[in-house]
């Protein structure tokens, strides 16, 4: 069995495979400052696994992290095409000063192995749809803010392959396409489909719903489990080669429109399709060639007609979990408790102060109460947030519970992502 460093631990894709690699009798360390991760992502798994709190730019506290590691799983990144826009600086400050914090924290600790996290956003225009790996990286427009993140995965990708020809045994990289699954954060396509068709079915009650969509609806996108994804990484670490890139994904195609189209059906309303005009940059289609890693014995198993009602009934289900910051929230929230398709949304109980110090992206998060936990599928003590600084701030009454060790704590970013672009003190 192995000792495994998993950077960004906590996040969607980061938690799925934490859950993998300890139900394959691993030794996992986690490190993520929680900006948008959350704790509660790993579960039952609290107990088995150490959690260090830090910032993915901070050397020191990386280097510390990778003592005694064998294998180094790095997908720390600002991820969610609103941020590619809206913060671009902050995209490439984290991406590449973190690339680097890891790379030479891996030197430094004698990690033998490094995988990293990239994405299909580094074709942007693929020339080649189903799209195989070596098919060329672009960035079409240095101005448009979009390409921050995929040219900041980019030169990830360079500095991964180009470090790692000395000094580790095995270095991979792994580009995954369009992930989505429960709990994925609320800044992706899918989640905002599902929070704008639950608006849209409140408003209109009766008849044909209108749904406005950027562009006519006819963009593709091949979208892949997040448990498939899991399955794909643990193909890599148990036949991958040395410097070798891999797909992972579930290359059946689906148009934008035909998503918007189940999300309402499946809510019991007909749709009404209102196209848009398409945001600058937009990739008319996107659908990996998967043949690399099917020859290590990868095949996709969740389709999506399989996996998206679980993740809208999560999402709906869990209204109280979206930051207030989300498009409307306020509002919005309010009319969709009386809504039929939701459950009693109703909050109960004051925010945990610890977890809006966990989680500073999700400031104020409602319904951390027992129902809360309930409505969440989230074991009640695991949910609960060990507070980590003991102070006249503390709640009175929470239970400390068994949630992931903490062993070290960095500076905790402010609710604004723009200013996380100060650098980490140690």
């Amino acid at each position: 069995m192995a000792r495994y460093l998993v950077t960004g631990g906590t996040g969607f894709i980061g938690a799925a495979l934490v859950r993998k690699l300890v139900a394959g009798g691993h030794t996992v360390r986690v490190f993520d400052n929680n900006s948008r991760g959350a704790p509660r992502r790993l579960g039952k798994l609290a107990t088995e696994i150490e959690l260090i709190e830090g910032d993915i730019r901070d050397f020191e506290k990386v280097k510390r992290a990778a003592k005694g590691i064998e294998s180094c799983l790095h997908l720390v990144y600002v991820n969610g095409t609103e941020f590619f826009y809206t913060h671009p600086e902050l995209v490439l400050d984290v991406g590449i000063r973190g690339m680097l914090s890891v790379l030479d924290a891996c030197r430094a600790e004698g990690v033998r192995e490094l995988v990293l996290a990239s994405s299909s956003e580094v074709y942007q225009l693929p020339s080649q749809v189903p799209t195989p790996e070596e098919v060329a990286l672009i960035v079409p427009d240095v101005h448009n803010p979009r390409y921050s993140y995929g040219g900041g995965k980019i030169a990830c990708e360079l500095m991964a392959l180009n470090y790692g020809r000395t000094g580790f045994e095995r270095v991979m990289i792994f580009r995954p396409h369009n992930v989505y699954g429960p709990d994925m954060g609320w800044e992706h396509v899918l989640p905002q489909f599902i929070m704008r068709a639950a608006e849209a079915t409140a408003k209109h009650p009766k008849g044909p719903v209108p749904f406005p969509i950027l562009g006519d609806g006819s963009q593709t996108r091949a979208f892949v489990h997040v448990e498939d994804l899991a399955d794909g990484v643990l193909a890599m670490l148990a036949r991958g080669d040395h410097m070798q890139i891999y797909h992972i994904g579930n290359p059946v195609e689906v148009t934008i429109g035909s998503i918007a189209e189940r999300v309402l059906r499946y809510m019991g309303r007909e749709p009404k399709i209102v196209p848009g005009k398409a945001p600058p940059g937009e990739t008319p289609r996107r659908c990996p060639d998967i043949s690399k890693l099917r020859a290590l014995g990868f095949a996709p198993k969740i389709s999506l007609d399989q996996g998206l009602p679980g993740m809208i009934d999560w999402y709906l289900t869990n209204l109280h979990l979206r930051p207030m910051g989300s498009r409307r929230r306020r509002g919005h929230e309010r009319e969709l408790t009386t809504h039929p398709i939701l459950p009693d949304l109703r909050r109960e109980g004051p925010e945990s102060r610890a977890l809006r110090r966990l989680h500073p992206a999700s400031q104020h998060h409602a319904g951390h109460g027992q129902r809360g936990r309930r409505a969440a599928g989230v074991p009640a003590r695991a949910a609960e947030v060990r507070q980590v600084h003991a102070g006249p701030d503390r709640p009175r009454g929470r239970t400390r519970s068994a949630v992931p060790r903490v062993l070290s704590v960095s500076q905790r970013h402010d609710a604004d992502p723009a200013r996380q672009l100060r650098r980490p003190t140690a």
